[in-house]
């Protein structure tokens, strides 16, 4: 069974402070998709008390016990978005209680076979695609070949600032920041013009910088959502060493996942500082276009702006991207539910792996919120979220909606890339 002797006091407090008031239930992406009870915030951390309480003997003659399937549907089946923390009016961090779950879980062997899978493959070949890791610069090329391709075709004026960036161009020994890429923007050839962006952006401005190549393994988020905190620290320690040999002042990330785990779980998990600045695309993007920079080329674009939870929520970068974008010719027109009260697009907490059906409905339920302001794309800052909201938008009948990062918009909108 769980071992709950090492639950923090705090987190029992916790239990034992809900009221029921349901604030946490109104706009739960996952409850209001489902409808079943075991998504309702209120009702996992019910269902955590009483499987706490069942290490007691006289709980168990008085109270029902709480099954093994029952607690791992509610704690797995959770898009970890934060709406819950943020929303209850005792302050009760609801999401910080469920990954502290996931961690006994995990010790205890309570969870989906597919993310004991997944946690295996990480740790073997130090991404979740299960691919080779010397395979990480393959966008280089794909990107440098789909550029031609289509300049060829559209003619110089699609990119008017274009260059080519070969991988010589971008992997250094020593440089002053390290673009810190993300697995899913290395491997996945639908997101790969997101760090084509990037690296373009840091070219165009003169940026000291490089990328790690093989050397960068898994940031370990996703090992940290499927409770394996071993394979995190292996990844966390293996990635603070890559970017120290670069010597490297700054990181910079596109993937909000990653951003996150380093700056925030990084320095609590090995108790060390890492010497140096984590910076998300998105803050570096204010800075190099409130400066001008950057020099808007492309026609105004109507666009809405959806925010990861990752960066959002969970670290409070609202305004940021929204200065961006207005400030590279964007009209920007907003959901209903933006920021602190943004609605999940449906693929944080390894959602996708647990109830994949639960995920894809999440996904379409936020690209119909996106398809209601008729706007012609929907901008994002992390890639599970472009991934899930491409979903999402291909789901919907009749609709030409399309989704980009923020990074690629600004690369498009100043003429260093072409649209498509």
């Amino acid at each position: 069974g769980i071992d709950f002797s090492t639950l923090l006091g705090k987190f029992i407090l916790s239990l034992e402070t809900c009221v029921a008031c349901s604030n946490c239930t109104l706009n739960c992406p996952t409850y209001s998709l489902s409808g079943e009870k075991a998504h309702i915030p209120g009702t996992r951390l019910r269902g955590i008390y009483r499987a706490y309480n069942q290490t007691s003997s006289i709980f168990r003659i008085f109270s029902p016990i709480i099954e093994r399937q029952s607690l791992e549907k509610m704690i797995w089946e959770c898009a970890l978005c934060g709406y819950c923390s943020k929303n209850c009016p005792l302050a009760i961090k609801t999401d910080s209680i469920y990954l502290m779950l996931r961690m006994l879980m995990a010790k205890a062997a309570w969870m989906p076979e597919s993310l004991v899978e997944f946690s295996r493959t990480i740790r073997n070949v130090h991404n979740p695609l299960g691919r080779d890791n010397r395979e990480r610069l393959g966008w280089v090329r794909f990107r440098l070949s789909r550029n031609k391709k289509v300049i060829d075709k559209l003619g110089p004026e699609a990119a008017p600032m274009y260059f080519e960036v070969t991988v010589d161009d971008i992997l250094k020994d020593k440089a002053e920041t390290v673009y810190f890429i993300g697995c899913n923007a290395s491997f996945f050839r639908a997101l790969s013009g997101v760090p084509d962006a990037m690296v373009h952006i840091l070219k165009a401005v003169g940026e000291d910088f490089t990328i790690l190549g093989e050397e960068e393994w898994c940031c370990g988020y996703p090992l940290l959502l499927a409770g394996d905190i071993l394979g995190l620290k292996e990844m966390a320690i293996h990635n603070i060493e890559a970017i120290r040999a670069k010597g490297a002042k700054k990181v910079v990330f596109t993937c909000a996942g990653c951003y996150r785990v380093f700056k925030h779980f990084y320095t609590k998990l090995l108790g060390i500082k890492l010497g140096f600045e984590v910076i998300h695309s998105t803050e570096l993007l204010y800075s190099l276009c409130s400066q001008r920079r950057l020099n808007l080329v492309a026609p105004r674009i109507r666009v809405t702006y959806h925010d990861p939870c990752d960066i959002g929520r969970h670290d409070g970068i609202y305004l940021e991207p929204r200065i961006v974008l207005k400030l590279v010719g964007s009209d920007l027109v907003e959901m209903e539910k933006i920021e602190e009260d943004s609605f999940c697009c449906g693929g944080g907490g390894l959602l996708k792996l647990s109830n994949s059906d639960l995920s894809s409905k999440v996904s379409i339920e936020r690209a119909k919120q996106a398809a209601e302001t008729g706007a012609e794309f929907i901008i994002t800052a992390c890639p599970f979220c472009e991934l899930s909201l491409r979903e999402g938008a291909q789901s919907l009948k009749g609709n030409k909606l399309k989704v980009l990062d923020i990074t690629k918009v600004v690369a498009i909108q100043t003429g260093l890339l072409p649209l498509y």
